[in-house]
């Protein structure tokens, strides 16, 4: 036992000093380097990297350099190239203004994917700007991000520049251009329903806050129930949104949306039109699968959320019953549902020779309201909480009741 524990201690010891030997050796190589570079003339190049907004079209990157130089040097010419994408940016000619080669005869060229800066002068340059010369962009299919590198093949071992000009080494650095991308979500939903069946409904998708994700083209689907919902049409509520196209693939629905300017949003953006199917039962309905999807290239859509709340659909049976003398009760309309500041409650039919009264409950039971006659109004407190509340109105006379359900939006 006790040999076995030497053994592992005296293997701990070896593995420790092999560790430090070769960290010993690595280190000793770094200073080697560091101190090398040190009395070395060393260029550092270092293009920009750049963030854009969605709608940008001008894109500028500078090429920022600085220099060790220990030694004598005449640093009066380079020739630098990188590779960047002719697909996503089109590269136009080098500024040189404001630079440290304005004063420089320049020549500059590209062929896809490859672009060539040539300098030539006959004095040292500006050592003490921190630009070189700065690369002017227009955006082409760019949406996410570019890398701008180096051809370090050339640049970094052109014999004629390095040690001509009194340089040992040049050290660059790759730089790149993104697209800003959004930081909120974008959220679509539909508001709690209640129609009667044969009838059509409007259904609002209200979307959250676009005003920053500059979209001009976008295309919006959901999966609807066909037993319950037939599609009519949709149209653009929102000012300057216009609905391109509108189509049905079984039971899955594609709106195509296009827009004078960027989509806003915060409120409803189209209103689509069903007709609620002939059925004898009641029945809930919701829309499922939604998409919404940015068409052009430059905007900026995140994630997307979709709430989409159930749309009751109100069968036809006889709802107050039938009264003594075999006469059906009148029917109970109850409108605008969903309301936010006020909600009527009609009687519709023969009347006469009937004493109707209504009571609201809560979503708790609780009884909230009552009152008596064939058209009343029933306007919610400032207390009074969004959601579903049930209207029972009962005939004195026959004792039929009849019950509907309201939704209070605020």
């Amino acid at each position: 036992m006790a040999m076995n524990i030497a053994r592992v201690v005296r293997c701990a010891v070896l593995g420790l000093m092999f560790t430090g030997a070769i960290l010993s050796l690595s280190l000793t190589s770094w200073l080697r380097a560091q101190s090398n570079l040190d009395t070395m003339n060393v260029m550092r190049v270092r293009l920009d990297t750049v963030t854009i907004q969605p709608g940008d079209r001008d894109i500028f990157v500078n090429a920022y350099y600085t220099f060790h130089l220990p030694k004598p040097h005449d640093i009066h010419a380079f020739d630098l190239r990188f590779f960047y994408d002719s697909l996503k940016t089109r590269l136009q000619p080098f500024i040189l203004d404001g630079t440290a080669c304005v004063s420089y005869t320049n020549f500059s060229n590209w062929a896809p994917p490859e672009a060539k800066f040539v300098v030539d002068g006959s004095s040292e340059i500006n050592l003490t700007d921190s630009v070189l010369f700065r690369l002017y962009f227009t955006r082409g299919g760019l949406t996410d991000s570019e890398s701008l590198i180096w051809d370090r093949i050339y640049s970094e071992t052109a014999r004629w520049q390095v040690g001509y000009l009194g340089l040992d080494t040049i050290i660059l650095e790759d730089g790149w251009m993104r697209v800003q991308q959004p930081s909120v979500a974008v959220r679509i939903s539909t508001p709690p329903m209640t129609v009667a069946s044969d009838s059509t409904v409007n259904v609002p998708l209200i979307v959250s806050d676009l005003s920053g994700a500059n979209v001009l083209q976008a295309q919006l689907g959901f999966v609807f129930d066909t037993t319950v919902l037939k599609f009519k049409g949709v149209a653009g509520t929102e000012s300057g949104v216009m609905v391109s196209s509108a189509g049905v693939t079984k039971d899955s629905l594609t709106i195509d949306l296009t827009s004078s300017g960027p989509i806003l949003g915060g409120d409803s953006l189209v209103t689509v039109s069903f007709d609620a199917v002939h059925r004898i039962d009641t029945v809930s309905t919701s829309f499922t699968a939604g998409s919404f999807i940015a068409r052009n290239f430059d905007a900026l859509v995140g994630n997307v959320q979709f709430t989409f709340n159930p749309i009751r659909v109100e069968g036809m049976e006889p709802l107050g019953g039938v009264s003594e003398s075999g006469v059906q009760t009148p029917s109970v309309e109850v409108f605008p549902n969903p309301a936010s500041v006020w909600v009527r409650i009609r009687i519709a039919g023969d009347t006469m020779g009937d004493h109707f009264g209504t009571t609201i409950f809560d979503a708790l039971g609780n009884e909230i309201f009552q009152a008596a006659g064939t058209d009343i109004e029933w306007k919610p407190t400032v207390g009074s909480a969004s959601g579903t509340y049930e209207a029972i109105v009962t005939n004195f006379k026959t004792g039929a009741r009849t019950m509907r359900t309201m939704i209070l939006a605020r």
